[in-house]
């Protein structure tokens, strides 16, 4: 399992800056903590290129984070209009292209905004649906698809989002596409994360170590804001994240996941939140202890 970092979370000047993030490739290289780098990046043909270029040079795996986008322009793959999905599965396809330019061992997606009215077993046939058109292309290729589920009934107000629903659909599906399992969604949806892991695993094949603030409704950072892990209250701490994830190295949970990133959201001072960020990696990714 290769342990990564979300570079533009830190750095959001990189998702249009070549010079920076091949600067940031190499600074990852060189310190020796992440084999993995996640990323998402607007530019041209040409500058794609040498993004691939550089990665190969340092030996590192990417993620491209297409739900960048998808999140931004609320694009739907699981929307009831048919017009309006298929346009989403062809805009996430022109993404794919993008992140096989660059070499992505992933392309991450996610599913769109929340239906007016609930309606599981249509939600989950739309999700089917447009997992089959995107297997078709993806399947068999280097770059693997897969979706990150959120709590619905928190921003951004994602459609797939507790653990029960996702499981129904992926559940007795064949489909090739993966699931990204953010520990700070599940908290958000007040579910237990070693529980809902279980449940999600023969299908997760990237984990995400993020935090979120739930205990106060009025703090800056309430909901999905991705704090450091030493945020006070947050709904993990440091040592609690460990705890969950070293329970994960010895209940054999980590099998099928290729890719483990620190998923952390800077607040300007992108420096100093990336030394802390390191920090905490370090911390919890020392090698684990018998509980």
């Amino acid at each position: 399992m290769k342990k990564g970092i979300c570079l533009t979370a830190v750095y959001p000047q990189a998702m249009s800056s070549l010079e920076l993030l091949t600067e940031l490739f190499w600074k990852v290289k060189k310190e020796g903590i992440y084999e993995s780098v996640e990323f998402y990046f607007e530019g041209t043909e040409e500058e794609e290129q040498r993004i691939r270029s550089v990665l190969e040079e340092t030996g590192l795996s990417a993620v491209y984070l297409a739900g960048f986008p998808v999140k931004r322009d609320r694009i739907s793959i699981s929307d009831e209009n048919e017009e309006v999905r298929r346009k989403a599965v062809e805009r996430c396809l022109d993404y794919y292209v993008h992140a096989q330019r660059i070499g992505a061992e992933k392309m991450l997606i996610l599913s769109g905004p929340v239906w007016e009215q609930e309606n599981k077993e249509k939600l989950i046939a739309r999700m089917r649906k447009s997992f089959l058109e995107l297997a078709e292309v993806s399947a068999g290729q280097k770059t693997e698809i897969t979706l990150e589920f959120f709590p619905s009934k928190r921003e951004p107000f994602l459609a797939v989002g507790d653990t029960e629903l996702v499981k129904k659909i992926y559940q007795g599906f064949e489909n090739k596409i993966g699931i990204t399992f953010d520990t700070s969604h599940v908290v958000q949806m007040q579910e237990d994360v070693l529980q809902s892991f279980q449940s999600l695993k023969p299908w997760i094949h990237h984990l995400h170590l993020a935090n979120s603030m739930s205990a106060d409704e009025s703090h800056e950072l309430y909901g999905d804001r991705h704090p450091l892990f030493s945020l006070e209250n947050g709904d993990f701490s440091i040592e609690e994240i460990r705890d969950i994830y070293q329970r994960m190295q010895k209940e054999h949970l980590l099998q099928e996941v290729s890719i483990c990133s620190m998923e952390i959201i800077s607040r300007g001072n992108e420096d100093w939140y990336y030394e802390e960020i390191k920090k905490e990696a370090n911390h919890i990714w020392k090698e684990w202890e018998e509980i």
